[in-house]
């Protein structure tokens, strides 16, 4: 995968150019540690994503 800004936003895209993680983060980490990549999301809001683009959510 292969990190990717669009509009100031961030996301992941496959070899293929194919989005992987959309482009809709403020800031997104792309080194993976334990399979989760930090992200920065509206309003501040911190959490995680893993490499199919599921977030996790810090309370």
């Amino acid at each position: 995968m292969a990190l990717v800004c669009i509009d100031d936003k961030y996301g992941f895209i496959d070899t293929t150019g194919k989005p992987v993680v959309p482009c809709i983060y403020d800031m997104l980490t792309d080194n993976f540690s334990g399979g989760l990549a930090l992200v920065e999301y509206e309003d501040d809001m911190a959490g995680y994503i893993d490499k199919n683009g599921t977030q996790f959510w810090e309370d």
